[in-house]
């Protein structure tokens, strides 16, 4: 979406209705077309008390998780995860693609941190940040 259809409240809605019309007309069985938000997985200041949370603004909070292979250090005063023998607990939110830049550019990826695909204790596939290979 280009111009004022990109900043306004419909153009989601707008451009949803218009996917499904087109592909019920080639495929009938589809009857709803719905977004995939990614999950992000955060375990210090992206949490819901902590300082960076206002990134995550308006994305939906799913059900909280534990991720597996991982420790827990602290980096110049920041909680960073780093590949290990532990587990973490953490929230989860869906993220829609939007929101990304502004939090690679938080977790200064890729110097200091870098994200990385993870599997929860519970099968659910997310993204986190964790130390980058420099920091290792």
């Amino acid at each position: 979406l280009q111009g004022a259809c990109g900043s306004c409240p419909s153009s989601t809605m707008t451009l949803k209705m218009g996917i499904e019309r087109k592909m019920r007309e080639s495929i009938p069985e589809v009857s709803e077309v719905v977004q995939v938000l990614e999950g992000l997985f955060v375990y210090g200041t992206l949490k819901s008390n902590g300082s960076a949370h206002h990134l995550l603004k308006d994305a939906k909070r799913d059900h909280d998780g534990i991720v597996d292979g991982f420790i827990e250090i602290k980096y110049q005063g920041y909680p960073m995860l780093q590949r290990g023998n532990g587990s973490i607990s953490g929230e989860v939110y869906r993220v829609p693609d939007s929101y990304w830049p502004a939090l690679d550019d938080w977790e200064e990826v890729p110097d200091v941190y870098q994200r990385s695909s993870a599997t929860l204790r519970d099968g659910r596939s997310v993204w986190l940040y964790e130390a980058a290979p420099r920091i290792n």
